[in-house]
């Protein structure tokens, strides 16, 4: 009975030994040194410094934010964790994307807050890049207050994008990819083709033929050419805006009363005095607008009155009779040109970090198995 006994309290005493030792590997104290980020915590699992994650963050070290982007057809969704924007105090009124007026609104998904914001391909500032393989749509949420001239909301950005393969081109409904800019005159000699292109070097050799990302030292060679008849060509005005649309409020003069209106702006040929017009300019880009369309007013002269069309800078010397004597005008409209950003860190959507989600689980799951191994021995001791 006494040998029974011992053995019974040995047995416990192993069982005590073995609950004490597990929790001291799952709950010790914290890590010598705290390798996680944005506040998460660190503690001890089986000698592994395993973090926990606070603020909406997620990952081994609480390095990516808890955010989602769902990439469709038409449009682009982004969900960030609302714990994410509470920790800097910030409200959904002053999140926004590139372009302001996309602000976010509030989600409920599986019992989790989110703030969302949805854009179209072409909208709220959404940039376009492309590879051999891929295009890609660019955008980043902003936050700060749109008027006011102080703030004190912390200013976070933070990029997403979306990625589909070259062959998805034709789903999109808008202009990616630039087309020669073609206009068809009728004349009383019949008719005249008018061109405007974009070359790559002052050569006009090389055309720029598919998605064009060009950096801010970059020159954007433009011609324009009369085709079919005998006619010259001049430039009346030039512009750019930041849509397709030529009257689009927001514009940017580049070529104004024949002479330059941009201080980058070079002729590369006699203007007005042959059917071909050459003209180069500093690449430049809209504040809160990733792409540029630019828009030329061209005359048509006969050779027999060239004169009209030749053009005098710094001052257009022509007078304005002369000018009403063109033969013709025409509006030519080439785009989008895209600007190159430089590269910044991107969030990515990930997936939550499952051994931090699961730890807690171990841990009862250890604590059941340990009480029941308890259990069974005090009954065993009674008897």
């Amino acid at each position: 009975m006494m040998g029974g006994r011992k053995i019974r309290q040995a047995l416990f005493k192993v069982m005590m030994l073995l609950f004490s030792e597990a929790f001291a590997h799952i709950y010790t104290r914290a890590c010598d040194h705290n390798p996680c980020e944005n506040d998460g915590i660190c503690t001890l699992v089986n000698g592994v410094n395993q973090c926990t994650c606070v603020h909406g963050f997620q990952g081994e070290k609480c390095e990516d934010l808890k955010m989602e982007v769902f990439c469709g057809d038409t449009d682009i969704k982004v969900l960030i964790s609302k714990d994410y924007f509470d920790w800097n105090n910030i409200t959904a009124n002053s999140i926004y994307l590139a372009e302001k007026p996309c602000k976010a609104i509030s989600e409920v998904i599986n019992g989790e807050e989110y703030y969302s914001i949805s854009t179209r391909h072409n909208q709220c500032g959404t940039a376009l890049l492309s590879n051999g393989t891929h295009i890609m749509f660019r955008n980043g949420v902003q936050t700060g207050d749109e008027n006011g001239i102080i703030t004190r909301i912390p200013s976070l950005g933070i990029d997403f994008v979306c990625v589909y393969p070259r062959q998805s081109v034709a789903q999109f409904k808008f202009p990616l990819q630039p087309m020669t800019a073609l206009a068809v005159v009728k004349v009383q000699e019949g008719t005249l083709v008018v061109s405007m292109n974009l070359y790559k070097s002052s050569s006009y050799e090389t055309l720029y033929d598919e998605f064009i990302y060009l950096a801010l030292s970059d020159r954007l060679y433009f011609s324009l050419k009369t085709e079919g008849l005998n006619f010259i060509l001049t430039i009346n005005e030039c512009w750019s805006t930041p849509r397709q649309n030529p009257s689009y409020q927001v514009r940017h003069d580049i070529i104004k009363n024949r002479c330059p209106a941009d201080d980058t702006v070079q002729y590369h040929n006699k203007i007005g005095n042959e059917t071909v017009a050459n003209f180069s300019l500093q690449m430049f880009r809209f504040i809160k607008y990733p792409v540029v369309f630019l828009h030329c007013q061209v005359g048509i002269c006969i050779l027999e009155n060239p004169e009209i069309c030749v053009v005098n800078c710094p001052s257009d010397r022509t007078s304005k009779k002369q000018k009403r004597s063109v033969n013709g005008q025409v509006l030519l409209t080439y785009g989008p040109i895209n600007w190159s950003p430089s590269e910044e860190h991107v969030h990515k959507a990930g997936k939550p970090d499952l051994m931090a989600a699961a730890v807690p689980g171990i841990a009862v799951v250890t604590v059941m198995m340990f009480l029941l191994l308890a259990i069974a021995i005090v009954k065993l001791m009674k008897n």
